[in-house]
């Protein structure tokens, strides 16, 4: 997946000031603070450029922890050791 900082580059550097801005995003995550900007400046809402890191950020975990998430049982074929009454 491209990382959301990625498309934003090419806009922001047109806007007096906005390069700059665009050169101090970290390179791993958009903050709430980033996102509320972004979606200022583009005219959509915050919301998208969240979600946008959220996917990025859960997709980076799988790779790292694929091992680890292998080895868990889910929850419907463990088998039941207590009773909900």
């Amino acid at each position: 997946m491209e990382h959301p900082r990625q498309p934003a580059d090419a806009r922001f550097a047109g806007s007096a000031g906005a390069a700059r801005d665009v050169k101090s995003l970290p390179a791993s995550s958009i903050t709430v603070d980033t996102a509320a900007r972004l979606g200022v400046y583009f005219g959509m809402e915050a919301g998208h450029w969240r979600n946008r890191q959220a996917h990025d950020d859960l997709a980076r975990t799988r790779e790292t922890l694929a091992a680890s998430l292998a080895a868990i049982q889910p929850l419907s074929a463990a088998p039941i050791c207590f009773r909900i009454s």
